[in-house]
């Protein structure tokens, strides 16, 4: 289902009026009309905004998946890390299996945040 269809099925279970989601997200009621029509479609920031106001991963609303949940965080206070994964991602052990090449992308990652940090530090 599309993004559009998604954002006025969410907002008729919560039994919100177009008037009410705009007014809650600080936005005028024609803009909300615009996305259900398939006129337009929300920027990405404001696909962040939908999904954390109806509490809904934003995968879900890009119609990427079925499964409605949001995003857990794990957080590893050893070293200040906090990975994020879907529910299934973590075993019953709260640890994230990434496979080699999500390895890969966080060493990547990594290195130009240490990159970043030394060119601020100096």
């Amino acid at each position: 289902m599309d993004i559009n269809k998604l954002i006025k099925e969410l907002r008729q279970q919560d039994k919100l009026t177009q008037q009410d989601l705009a007014n809650d997200l600080k936005i005028d009621r024609q803009v909300i009309a615009n996305w259900e029509n398939g006129h337009s479609r929300p920027k990405l920031e404001m696909v962040v905004d939908l999904a954390d106001y109806f509490n809904v991963s934003t995968d879900y609303l890009l119609g990427r998946t079925d499964n409605k949940q949001t995003l857990h965080n794990f957080s590893n206070t050893q070293n200040g890390i906090t990975i994020q994964g879907s529910p299934n991602s973590f075993n019953n052990n709260g640890n994230i299996s990434i496979g080699s090449s999500g390895r890969e992308r966080i060493v990547e990652r990594c290195k130009r945040c240490e990159k970043l940090e030394k060119m601020f530090n100096k």
